[in-house]
């Protein structure tokens, strides 16, 4: 007569059973090559951005991916402290953005730069000439004045000397209009930003401050308030010894760079800047190389087109009050389904999980902030339409490949390696962690378990393996079984 004991173990060997409990975590398993970017999806502009970044990219016979990061970069620069997205019951995103494009030399990455972001600079010129003769006229007048309240001060004429000091201090002070730095530490652009209301633009073909803020800080780590908080639209307040203090109530920074290939990977690599949360609040993107394939001279940019968005771009910098843009029904609709995509492909495993130190944490606000700024150049009203959020989305996967791409470079640590190799010549695709430790337990590097689980929670950050529990067999009382579960391309290899 079978028993229990049998039937149930006889269960256990249907092919039903055996599908099930060999069942995988319901995300999806990212690709271990380095994925491949494809092209940036121009048409998922509004129609004078597609048209202005694919002229210049002809013009300059430069990747059409480069010319849309400086003009996204060119809109948030624009944009900066001025706009947010409002997405009701309290959640708000400020439109500013933080890029950094990596090329090697000779790929006319400053040329387009500069064509892209010459709006705002003209602006921040012409600013300036119109309000030189006011801050002129204001001088002369403060000077005036603090004459006489010098003489009424030596005639001993308290009453005349009070009303005086009281006009000084009411006095209006034009000061001149900045918003564009090209080179500064985080510490001297905290300071740029107080003397500017929190406002600030980081617009540089140099990407100094990428290498600052990636390890040349000797003495200690880096001052990066006005960095971190310039992005989320925080007060900073910092005092230092020997530096005049800086107090910002709502800081807004937007960050636009075009940099070396090589200073692009030590920023992603730095643990510092990883573990600060400072990668991740960037897009970051290495256009493919036109070298070989560009024209000697490329066509000229069409005048007519470049003149409207020269004045698209003046007309948001023109913008006297923040204001907030705020998605219809069908944009927000679909900004939670992409978002909901987002969390999916964060679990572990999935494709997002664990990029640059957090950054998918991120780009469900990175969304929102781009949909705003396309909403802009789009000019169809303070509503984001769900067009605009559509083709912001787009245009934000574009980016996801791209940072997977630039993270899928990223070399293993020793220890990651040699699990990796020692886990593929087992040829199991499931491996309990005890019989992993004891596999290795006589190898230097694993002779502590604390770095067997190091290397594993590595290759787990890269998608590479999965932790799971398997309940144990005909064992009553013994807790879950700890499991490695290996990717499955790994035993391909």
């Amino acid at each position: 007569m079978t028993t229990e004991l049998e039937m149930y173990e006889q269960l256990l060997d249907t092919p039903e059973a055996q599908a099930l409990l060999n069942s995988e975590p319901e995300a999806p398993w990212g690709s271990l090559e380095r994925p491949a970017v494809g092209p940036y999806p121009l048409d998922a502009m509004p129609e004078l951005g597609h048209r202005i970044a694919l002229e210049a990219a002809k013009s300059l016979q430069v990747s059409p991916a480069m010319a849309a990061c400086f003009l996204i970069g060119t809109l948030s620069a624009a944009a900066v402290g001025r706009v947010q997205v409002d997405m009701g019951g309290g959640y708000e995103e400020p439109v500013q953005l933080y890029i950094a494009v990596g090329a090697d030399p000779s790929e006319r990455k400053s040329p387009c730069l500069r064509l892209l972001t010459q709006p705002p600079h003209d602006y921040e010129r012409e600013e300036n000439e119109r309000r030189a003769p006011v801050i002129r006229q204001e001088a002369v007048f403060r000077e005036a004045r603090e004459i006489a309240l010098k003489k009424a001060q030596q005639k001993g004429d308290e009453k005349e000397a009070a009303r005086l000091a009281e006009v000084l201090h009411e006095l209006p002070e034009t000061k001149p209009y900045e918003l564009i730095v090209t080179d500064a530490t985080p510490e001297a652009l905290g300071q740029a930003m107080a003397r500017n209301g929190g406002r600030m633009a980081v617009i540089s073909a140099e990407g100094a401050l990428l290498s600052v803020m990636a390890g040349c800080y000797a003495q200690g780590p880096a001052n990066l308030d006005a960095v971190l908080q310039g992005y989320s639209g925080e007060p900073v307040s910092v005092s230092r010894i020997g530096r005049p203090p800086v107090k910002i109530e709502k800081a807004a920074l937007s960050v636009c760079l075009a940099v070396q290939t090589e200073v692009l990977e030590a920023f992603i690599n730095d643990q510092q800047m990883r573990q600060r949360g400072t990668v991740a609040r960037f897009l970051l993107a290495e256009p493919e190389s036109m070298i070989g394939r560009r024209l000697v001279v490329g066509p000229p940019m069409d005048e007519e087109l470049a003149a409207k968005y020269h004045r698209r771009v003046k007309s948001i910098l023109s913008i006297s009050m923040p204001f907030a843009l705020k998605p219809d029904e069908g944009a927000r609709e679909a900004w939670e389904d992409w978002a909901r995509e987002i969390e999916r492909r964060s679990c572990p495993g999935g494709d997002l999980r664990g990029l640059g130190g957090g950054w998918e944490g991120k780009l469900a606000g990175n969304t929102l902030r781009l949909a705003g700024l396309m909403a802009l150049i789009d000019f169809s009203g303070l509503a984001i339409r769900e067009h605009v959020m559509r083709g912001a989305i787009r245009q934000i996967r574009w980016f996801a490949d791209s940072m997977k791409a630039l993270c899928g470079v990223n070399e293993l640590s020793q220890e990651a390696e040699e699990m990796l190799r020692y886990l593929a010549r087992r040829g199991e695709r499931r491996v309990s962690t005890a019989s992993v430790r004891a596999g290795l337990k006589n190898r230097k590097r694993f002779s502590r378990a604390q770095e067997t689980e190091k290397a594993l929670d590595e290759l787990a950050q890269l998608g590479m393996v999965r932790f799971y529990h398997e309940e144990r067999k005909n064992v009553m009382g013994r807790p879950p079984k700890p499991m490695v579960l290996l990717h499955p391309d790994i035993l391909k290899r």
